[in-house]
């Protein structure tokens, strides 16, 4: 007889492939969040369309990362679990912003204003890099949840 691979289905290693990946998304969030929080100058003025200056830090510390699987969350930083009661949908998803009030305005701009982008620019970097920092997060999750596998779980 020849040789062959045999593919059997587990159900619970197909739910931790899951939650590694919902984790996968935890990662790109906190990079994303990092970028964010990065690009913002030391010391003001800012000019239009470029980074927001720091004036009190409010904006940059309010950043915050919250990861889900199946609308659940599973993992925030910077977040409350209550910021995000009823937004939350889909199977997975990383949600990355601040909980200021005036957050959408420094980003997008006002009539008063001009925009000083520093989130999209973030997610454009984070995007850009998706596939590697979704893989790593999820390597590493698999790496702390080995269950039975004798093998370091994958």
């Amino acid at each position: 007889m020849g040789k062959y691979s045999k593919i059997e289905y587990h159900p619970s290693e197909l739910e931790r492939a899951r939650t590694a990946l919902a984790y996968g998304f935890l990662n790109l969030g906190m990079f994303i969040q990092g970028k964010y929080q990065q690009s913002f100058l030391a010391h003001p003025p800012s000019t239009p369309g470029g980074p927001p200056a720091v004036r009190t830090g409010n904006l940059r510390r309010s950043a915050h990362t919250v990861a889900y699987k199946d609308g659940q969350i599973i993992e925030t930083a910077g977040a409350t679990p209550a910021d995000y009661s009823g937004e939350i949908e889909g199977e997975f998803g990383v949600i990355v912003g601040t909980n200021t009030g005036y957050g959408l305005f420094v980003e997008l701009g006002t009539v008063h204003a001009a925009a000083r982008p520093a989130l999209v620019p973030a997610q454009a970097a984070g995007m850009a890099q998706a596939t590697r920092l979704i893989g790593q997060g999820a390597k590493r999750y698999y790496g702390r949840s080995a269950v039975g596998t004798g093998d370091g779980g994958g």
